[in-house]
């Protein structure tokens, strides 16, 4: 993918950067949403 300097271009970097703060988010909201609406929680990724 774009780590380990496969892609060593800065937006690579970026992208991935972005890609886990999302995720990470997600998760974590997942996480508190889970108890109170399961379906929120499945949702696909914006």
């Amino acid at each position: 993918m774009g780590i380990g300097g496969v892609y060593p271009d800065p937006y690579q970097g970026i992208v991935v950067t972005v890609t886990l703060v999302v995720l990470a988010a997600e998760a974590g909201e997942a996480a508190v949403t889970t108890s109170t609406t399961p379906v929120r929680a499945r949702r696909p990724a914006r």
